[in-house]
Order: C-alpha cells, then structure tokens, then sequence
C-alpha cells in the first residue's frame, strides 16, 4: 500500500496508548456493552434502520478517550449519524453535541469536518492539493450514490403503499406538474 496516510495511520494503530481499543481489553468489553444499550435504545448516532452497532462503539470510545485525556473531541466523517454539512460548513447533530457536553462539559468543544484536509487544517497541518481533490471526488461519487439509493428505497416505499395513501397523493401531483 503507498497511500502515505493510509501508512501513518497503520503506524498509530500499533503504539498501544491509552488511546488504542485493543480486542481483549477490559475496556472494549465494557465500551460494547455501553454500545449496545445504547443503539437498542436507538440513541444516536445511528440510522433509522440501522442493524451494526459500529457508530455506537466509536462514539461511547470518542466519549471515553476525551473523558481520559480530558479533550476535545474533533471527528472527520461525512456519515450523516455525526451530524451534516451545509455549504461548506459542517454541524454536529444536536443529541450528540448536547450529550457530548452533559457527559464532558460545556469547557470541551466538539467539531465536525466532511474532509480530512479541513480536520487537519484545525491542527496547522496542511493537506495537498492532491489529497483535497481526492476528498472532493471520494464525496462526490459518495453523495451520487446515497442519493439514488435514497431515491430508490422512497421510490419502492410509495410503489408498496395501499391506495388512497402517499401513492395516489403523489400521482395526483405529476400529474398536476405533467399536465397528463
């Protein structure tokens, strides 16, 4: 692998530290469990029909870590279970952000980028142009296909509705906007 970031992070995930989950510690087990609860509650972050816990561990570890170390919490991710982006201006979803401060405190600060470069530029560091356009096609190419999956699923969603609901409302409407 030559990806130079891919290969920095490999490093950091072999130091063990403190802030290192490994798989037989007696913290991942209790992260999980905390994890758990939590998604079978439905807290975020999750999606409504969400089945992988996966979210939930890394935010009860996020919250862990921060609570260890006594830090701020900066999270790169353009998955709406953190929050979103609106021009160029990316916002921590609210439970999160109100939880986050309730289990810190309102001293620590949360923050939420959609590119690595803009996380990194938080710390002084200074991604490539290269890295940037990646990030811009990787987010592009993301947001086509969530978009048409999304438009499928609501597609199907009204195709399955029974009559008089959703389905003839909307019929009704292009019809209205066709002329037909």
């Amino acid at each position: 692998m030559h990806d130079p970031v891919f290969q920095s992070f490999q490093r950091l995930l072999k130091k063990p530290t403190s802030l290192f989950l490994a798989e037989d510690s007696v913290d991942r087990r209790k992260i999980e469990r905390v994890a758990l609860r939590r998604f079978l509650a439905g807290y975020p972050p999750r999606k409504k029909d969400d089945t992988s816990i996966g979210d939930s561990i890394n935010w009860e570890w996020m919250i862990s870590c921060c609570k260890k170390e006594s830090a701020n919490l900066v999270i790169v991710s353009r998955d709406s279970d953190f929050g979103c982006t609106l021009n160029g201006k990316s916002y921590v979803n609210d439970w999160l952000k109100n939880e986050y401060h309730s289990r810190l405190s309102r001293h620590h600060t949360i923050q939420l980028f959609d590119t690595l470069a803009d996380g990194l530029r938080l710390f002084g560091v200074s991604a490539g142009k290269e890295v940037k356009k990646d990030e811009q096609a990787a987010a592009l190419k993301a947001s086509d296909s969530d978009t048409a999956a999304t438009a499928a699923k609501v597609v199907q969603r009204i195709l399955d509705a029974p009559p008089g609901s959703s389905r003839e409302i909307i019929e009704s409407m292009i019809k209205d906007e066709t002329g037909a």
